[in-house]
C-alpha cells in the first residue's frame, strides 16, 4: 500500500514550487515523521535514486 502526496501547487502556473516535491514542505515532514504513521519512501526513489519520486512513500507497517 502506497501513497502518493499532491504534485501540484494551486500556483504552479505562477512559478510556485510543487509542495511535495524533494525539500518541499510535504516532503519534509513525511521524511522527518512518516516513519511514526508507518510510512517511508525506499532509497531508489530519494532524489538521487535510480527511479526519483518526490511524491511517493510506501507503507512499512
Amino acid at each position: 500500500m502506497a501513497i502518493d502526496l499532491e504534485t501540484r501547487s494551486s500556483s504552479a502556473m505562477s512559478g510556485t514550487p510543487y509542495r511535495s516535491g524533494f525539500g518541499g514542505p510535504y516532503d519534509t515532514w513525511i521524511t522527518a515523521h512518516g516513519k511514526e504513521y508507518g510510512r517511508d519512501r525506499p532509497a531508489y526513489l530519494d532524489r538521487n535514486g535510480s527511479n526519483p519520486e518526490s511524491w511517493h512513500y510506501n507503507f512499512i507497517g
